[in-house]
Order: structure tokens, then sequence, then C-alpha cells
């Protein structure tokens, strides 16, 4: 709780902190254990949104609303574009090894696709079909994609 900015803030800032752990074993190396996956789901818990609009038909018991099809690229962030143009899909490689991933939006008929920055700018257009994606990814570093559709 140190602040060193030469800002008009104490350089001291007294509070409580709490700090929670999880354990857990496996064999092997961490990369085969896929312990990325313990540790991710610990800390981020899946937080629901309501959604509105139509409700008719059924899904099926199974199915992903978002797939991505390489274990080493997490999905971080599926959500409604800050300016309200489509979706932002964020997604982040776990293993240092620069990866070409799909992603599959099952329920989303995609029209156009952009590699954005983090603050959701468009980049460069991206390929897509139907329902995909295909995302370059580098190594430990952040992919921000912007999706329209019908």
């Amino acid at each position: 709780m140190a602040n060193n900015f030469r800002t008009n803030f104490y350089l001291t800032q007294v509070s409580d902190s709490l700090f929670r752990y999880s354990i857990t074993t496996h064999k092997g190396d961490w990369r085969g254990a896929q312990v990325h996956k313990f540790g991710w789901s610990f800390q981020n818990s899946l937080i629901p949104v309501c959604m509105k609009g139509k409700k008719e038909g059924k899904l099926s018991v199974s199915q992903s609303f978002c797939e991505v099809d390489k274990p080493n690229v997490l999905l971080l962030t599926l959500k409604q574009a800050e300016d309200g143009e489509g979706l932002i899909v964020r997604l982040i490689e776990i293993e240092g090894k620069n990866t070409d991933v799909k992603v599959t939006l099952p329920f989303f008929t995609i029209v156009r696709a952009y590699r954005t920055n983090l603050v959701e700018e468009n980049e460069r257009i991206l390929s897509a079909k139907k329902h995909e994606i295909k995302v370059p990814v580098k190594a430990f570093d952040i992919a921000t994609i912007r999706v329209q559709g019908i």
C-alpha cells in the first residue's frame, strides 16, 4: 500500500488488506496439469448478466456462447462494445506461444470482425465466416476483437 509517484497522496496509505489463497495438487509439470485453469477459475468467477430480447425456442443441454479452439488461449471478455457497435471478444495467450486461434460464436451471425486496441478502436479488419473468426495472438499477448453481426 505504498504510493511513491510524486503526487499529493501520502507516501504510505494504511488500510486493511484481505488475501485469499487456494491450493491444489497435481501430477507432472504445470503445463500438463493445466494449473492455469485452476487459478483462473478461482480468481475469476463467472458473472452472469440478464439479457433482454426474444426468449423463444430451446437451447441444447450443453452449448457455448463462445468457443476458443486452443487450450493456451483463454477468453477474458465477451461483452457489448462500449459504443454499442457489436460485441467485444478479448483473448489472452498464457503459455508463451504465438497462436492462431479460432473463435466460434454459434448464436451470432458475423458480418464483420476487426482487430481493435484495448480501448476498442478498430485497427484492421479480420477475415470471418458466418460464426467464426481466425485470430492471431502473440505469445503472452492480449487480443481484442470487435464482432459485428445481424
